[in-house]
């Protein structure tokens, strides 16, 4: 699935603010499983009777994973309730409580992104968008150039040459029984140039018609126009 950093921008301008303290801050209330939860509890009510420099629930999750820095800031009774309390989590999940705490963690970080996330079916290229990477092509797109060119080319002279001979003989079919010098001249001068020019022209009809601006000779976009891949 093709990323389209939607929303990166917004996301940015919130975390600047949270650091700024401009936006205003309401936190989750993170539960555990019952048996996590009732020990995180338990050590809570504790250290709310004891001086810390953090917040008390906060501190009872940090002693539960084990956090040794935050072992040394409180009283040794409340290290050793800790430490108590995990051996007990550690009996209900046969697994280390510093995992057990992580594995809650991330499972809390789950569910929320489940429900906050939105998946979206894959992006289907379409039929422009095909085309578009075949025709910019660094290999097939010379040779499907030179395809174009020298079918245009092909039907361009095929075509014209065609309408310049039914053009020649309609008028040599009209062309009067006419004596004297004063009318050959005014018929081949007229009709006649008139034939060559519309036999000179339409083979060329490509070069001489107006295109679009941006666009070149032939109806091929000019270099200009083609976005740089």
């Amino acid at each position: 699935m093709r990323a389209r950093a939607i929303g990166v921008y917004e996301l940015i301008r919130q975390a600047i603010g949270i650091a700024r303290n401009r936006t205003e801050l309401r936190p989750m209330n993170v539960v555990y499983s019952k048996d996590v939860e009732e020990r995180v509890e338990r050590l809570t009510e504790l250290l709310k009777n004891h001086d810390v420099d953090y917040p008390p629930r906060f501190v009872a999750v940090k002693l539960l994973e084990g956090d040794e820095d935050i072992k040394k800031r409180v009283d040794k009774e409340v290290v050793e309730a800790a430490e108590k309390l995990a051996k007990e989590i550690e009996d209900i999940r046969g697994m280390p409580a510093p995992i057990v705490m992580a594995s809650e963690r991330y499972a809390i970080i789950s569910r929320v992104i489940k429900e906050s996330q939105r998946i979206l079916a894959p992006y289907k290229v379409g039929l422009v968008e095909k085309v578009d990477k075949l025709l910019t092509h660094k290999i097939l797109g010379y040779l499907i150039m030179a395809a174009v060119f020298l079918s245009s080319f092909y039907a361009i002279f095929t075509f014209g040459d065609y309408v310049s001979r039914v053009l020649s003989d309609a008028f040599d079919a009209l062309k009067p029984t006419i004596v004297g010098i004063t009318g050959e001249v005014l018929w081949e001068g007229f009709f006649g140039g008139f034939v060559a020019g519309v036999t000179l022209l339409l083979p060329l009809r490509p070069s001489v018609l107006p295109v679009p601006p941006g666009v070149g000779g032939y109806g091929v976009p000019s270099k200009g126009c083609i976005p740089p891949r």
